[in-house]
Order: C-alpha cells, then sequence, then structure tokens
C-alpha cells in the first residue's frame, strides 16, 4: 500500500521525491547525532540518532519511499509510522533550507 506522509501543516509530501543537500550546506556526524550548518543564515541545527541515520540518506539517490522502507527495516517499525516522522522531519529541514527535494532524474 502506497501512502503519501504529511508534514505538520497537513499538506501531502510525494513519496517519490528524493531529498538531497544542496551546496554550501556544512554537516557532521558527532557520536551519532548529525550537526548541520547553514553558513548563510548562521543557523546550526542538530538531529537525534534517527535524524541523523535518515541524513545519511539524503544524498540525491534515494527516494523518500526507499529511506522510509530502509528506516522501517533498521528500526523494525512499521512503514506508514516511519514514513510518517520522515516526512515531518523532511518538512522541517526543507523550511529551513538544510534539504532540497526533486523527482527523480530531474
Amino acid at each position: 500500500m502506497e501512502t503519501q506522509g504529511e508534514n505538520p501543516l497537513g499538506e501531502k509530501i510525494d513519496p517519490g521525491l528524493v531529498p538531497s543537500v544542496p551546496p554550501g550546506i556544512a554537516f557532521r556526524i558527532i557520536e551519532k547525532e548529525a550537526v548541520i550548518v547553514h553558513p548563510v543564515k548562521g543557523m546550526v541545527y542538530a538531529l537525534n540518532s534517527t535524524g541523523s541515520f535518515a541524513w545519511q540518506y539524503f544524498n540525491g539517490e534515494k527516494s523518500i519511499r526507499e529511506i522510509a522502507e530502509t528506516i522501517q527495516h533498521a528500526y523494525q517499525v512499521n512503514y506508514t509510522d516511519a514514513e510518517r516522522d520522515l516526512c515531518e522531519l523532511i518538512h522541517e529541514l526543507s523550511t529551513r533550507g538544510l534539504i532540497t527535494l526533486s523527482f527523480p532524474n530531474e
């Protein structure tokens, strides 16, 4: 069953979209937690270990659907919960300009 995750505003995020980190965004993984820096905005953002696990896949190669499936298996949770939580994270990061979303082969 294919679902579309909702962000906190209730808008649907297409699970076929592919997240990637735009040029200029710096990050470092420290003890399984990502620290992300947006130098233009002077913003520092930290992710917990689960968010950091997802972050490693924001490389423009895997779709939200594929990343949610990876989270599902790694954390032994159901797909719907994995996709929902991932879409919430993606919404938060994209509104802050820390990731971009595109369709495959764009």
